[in-house]
């Protein structure tokens, strides 16, 4: 596996195909750790220690962006809700529950966020560092700071000023 220009050397592949493996397996609920712990050893061949510090980098991992991604748990959500209609599909007793799943999935699939705007950066975040005896009494947010600016510039008629014409 490589994407872009990250190279992963065996050994890094296959830890990443068993966190993704691990990663599958918690989200489909069924599983407890022990069994899950069981399936990693089974599948991977690795030690059961091996297999329990899997699934906690893979919830580091994966689970940070769980919380920070609601298109990743959509699509996870959307995915599950099909896997759900094709078993039902083929079971006559559940048959009748298809139509309802289908509408699930329908709002959970115009749920996913669209790729607009992907590209697009974060506000800027500026820090400052106060000077022990220094003391900040009006703390403003960034668009005030930028409305009061604008008007003081407008109210001295210093638009076009360049830094050096301000300081004489």
């Amino acid at each position: 596996m490589n994407d872009g220009d990250i190279v992963l050397n065996a050994e890094e592949e296959e830890i990443l195909l068993r966190w993704i493996y691990c990663d599958k397996q918690i989200l489909q609920r069924k599983y407890t750790e022990k069994q899950i712990i069981d399936k990693i050893v089974e599948n991977f061949g690795v030690s059961s220690y091996t297999a329990m510090r899997d699934i906690y980098q893979t919830q580091a991992l994966f689970g940070a962006a769980i919380k920070a991604n609601k298109k990743y748990l959509l699509h996870h959500h959307a995915e599950n809700i099909l896997l759900t209609i094709e078993r039902y599909k083929t079971d006559k007793s559940l048959v009748h529950l298809v139509p309802k799943l289908f509408e699930a999935y329908t709002k959970a699939v115009v749920a996913i966020p669209d790729e607009i705007n992907n590209n697009t950066q974060p506000p800027p975040q500026m820090n400052f560092f106060i000077l022990p005896g220094q003391q900040v009494s009006n703390v403003k947010s960034f668009e005030d700071a930028i409305a009061n600016i604008s008007k003081r510039m407008n109210s001295n008629n210093i638009q076009d000023a360049d830094f050096e014409d301000i300081d004489q």
